[in-house]
């Protein structure tokens, strides 16, 4: 079944129609089909700096700031995790060399790094906005690990993008069978980027990977406010209705 797009996401379909699903290619040959889809040309008026966020088992990760290369110092943060099914979009730490929690226990680390150090760096860290997209859905974990760690920091805004929010029962999500053959996202690339990521239902069956069904509602009531933003065609789409339904 073909579904309505507008002519910029018609054009995008277009240019990958050829290129192999992500489970297809498998992990290694995704991860670079993904950085070759990426490739870009730096703004002009924009400037980065790289930072190496030290982690207590002796590793860092590689975690880049940008910001407006006019823009008056300290800039205000907004905490992005990209998405990619937790294979693509970083060098370091993709499944399934890395698993769950690794990503999530990870990316907690380099928030907290920021809370604390964020000033060093030109950013101002009096209120924070967590932002990102897809399997990116860090911004839910990240609310929960830093109430339940007690982080003090003041969260002003969350802002998710097309959020993975259930990883045990999505398939029984409508948008998950009306999108199932979505070539972005196929039902079946979902599935891999899953198993990959969670090969234990047990690891699935938790409020870091399933926040929409075990996220309990005393950590809910404490979120930010918080802007989701979904795509109509989209096997995600219904579980992102169903967390804004439970905020």
């Amino acid at each position: 079944m073909k579904h309505h797009l507008d002519p910029q996401n018609a054009a995008f379909v277009q240019a990958i129609a050829d290129i192999p699903a992500p489970h297809v290619l498998g992990p290694d040959k995704t991860f670079a089909a993904f950085e070759s889809l990426q490739l870009h040309e730096p703004a002009m008026d924009n400037e980065t700096e790289t930072v190496h966020v030290p982690a207590e088992d002796g590793s860092t990760t590689k975690v880049v700031s940008f910001r407006p290369r006019l823009a008056k110092k300290p800039c205000n943060m907004i905490f992005y995790s990209h998405g990619g099914g937790w294979i693509m979009g970083s060098s370091t730490s993709f499944a399934p060399a890395q698993r769950f929690p690794y990503q999530f226990e990870q990316t907690y680390n380099v928030l907290e790094y920021f809370v604390r150090n964020g000033q060093g760096h030109g950013l101002s860290v009096d209120s924070i906005a967590l932002a990102d997209d897809n399997a990116g859905h860090m911004s839910i974990a990240m609310m929960q690990m830093l109430i339940e760690r007690k982080l003090s920091v003041n969260i002003g805004q969350i802002i998710l993008f097309n959020p993975v929010t259930v990883t045990d029962t999505h398939k029984n999500l409508a948008s998950y069978t009306t999108f199932k053959d979505d070539l972005f996202l196929p039902a079946a690339t979902q599935d891999w980027t899953i198993e990959t990521m969670l090969p234990n239902q047990s690891d699935r069956e938790t409020a870091l990977a399933s926040p929409l069904r075990y996220l309990a509602d005393e950590i809910l009531v404490k979120f930010a406010p918080t802007t989701i933003i979904l795509a109509a065609v989209d096997p995600l789409l219904d579980e992102g209705l169903e967390f804004g339904k439970r905020l």
